[in-house]
């Protein structure tokens, strides 16, 4: 009987503890505050988390438009970041690329490190970060430095990619350090992007 009675509260324990942890994790969402609020059409970004996700290093685009005139100028906003404190690389080089062509690709060279003190992110905060956020959220982190890059897609294709990455080297197209992909498609003379 009295064992009943132990399970019984052990069972209710238990459950409240669960109904605990689903309202502080409801409330977690609640209360987050930063991130970044794209202002184009179109955003894309790598991985969304850091933390025990393992994620320190971030790219972004971001397009005034989802869709564009084939003949249309392409203004992308390009964003790169890391948390990493630790040099990546002394120099670098961020690149575009269309359809795996480095060869043709957009080159602009960065004459320092790619570290955190050169290229930081910002991460969303939580209000109820004395809890400590490594068990119950891993926050968004957005690059701080960006730049505009004119897009030259080709159009004699019906679908294509565009590859972002950052190399150390202006040659080297079988290593690539850090890179994300965004898809297009041509469709009745519009360049459509897609997430």
């Amino acid at each position: 009987m009295l064992e009943a009675i132990i399970n019984r509260i052990k069972s209710k324990i238990g459950f409240l503890i669960i109904i605990f942890f689903i309202l502080l994790t409801a409330l977690q969402g609640t209360f987050m505050y930063g991130g970044y609020v794209p202002t184009g059409e179109f955003y894309a970004k790598t991985a969304p988390a850091s933390g025990d996700a393992g994620e320190k290093d971030v790219i972004d685009i971001e397009l005034l438009k989802r869709s564009y005139n084939i003949n249309e100028d392409i203004i992308a906003t390009i964003g790169i970041g890391t948390k990493d404190s630790t040099a990546h690389f002394d120099e670098f080089y961020l690149k575009v690329a269309y359809n795996y062509n480095i060869e043709d690709a957009i080159v602009i060279k960065y004459d320092e490190p790619f570290d955190t003190n050169n290229f930081p992110v910002y991460e969303e905060k939580s209000y109820l970060g004395f809890l400590g956020h490594h068990w119950y959220w891993y926050p968004d982190f957005y690059p701080e430095h960006h730049i505009d890059v004119s897009l030259n897609i080709p159009t004699d294709v019906e679908a294509g990619t565009i590859m972002i990455l950052i190399d150390d080297s202006l040659t080297n197209d079988d290593y690539f350090p850090f890179r994300f992909f965004i898809s297009y498609e041509i469709i009745d003379d519009q360049i459509i992007f897609n997430d």
